[in-house]
């Protein structure tokens, strides 16, 4: 479900972490994605997808560059949203993990968390998008 929240569409809010190369660091920055959703005027189910499939392509990454060796190598955390949308986006040394190719997180309201994934020079980047139509749609009004 989506809520219109009070602040101008055109207003974005980002938020950037790197994480150390520690899997136990994750349950601590959940409130990053939680609060973007928010923000884009996600609310319910829809603001925990978004933040599931955010906290699960950080477990992915963390996953990945230790199964390719490159242990000590964090992972570029970023969130973004403005009113009626919100990006969250994971950098990280090694190549996209084999769920990429089942990239969305649906939830029973209809909404998905979409990913993709970019993989150029030895480093993966995967954005996820989930858009709350209902507040864009308030927005215009």
């Amino acid at each position: 479900m989506c809520a219109s929240p009070k602040t101008m569409p055109t207003e974005i809010h980002r938020t950037e972490c790197t994480l150390d190369d520690d899997p136990r660091l994750i349950a601590g920055f959940s409130a990053i994605p939680s609060a973007g959703a928010a923000h884009a005027g996600l609310t319910g189910e829809d603001r925990e997808t978004f933040t599931a499939a955010a906290i699960k392509s950080c477990q992915e990454a963390f996953a990945v560059m230790a199964r390719e060796g490159r242990g000590g190598s964090g992972l570029r955390f970023a969130v973004a949203a403005t009113e009626g949308r919100v990006e969250a986006t994971i950098e990280y040394a090694g190549p996209a993990p084999a769920s990429a190719q089942n990239a969305a997180c649906q939830c029973s309201t209809g909404h998905a968390a979409r990913a993709q994934y970019d993989t150029h020079d030895g480093r993966c980047r995967v954005t996820l998008a989930m858009d709350c139509p209902e507040a864009k749609a308030k927005a215009r009004d």
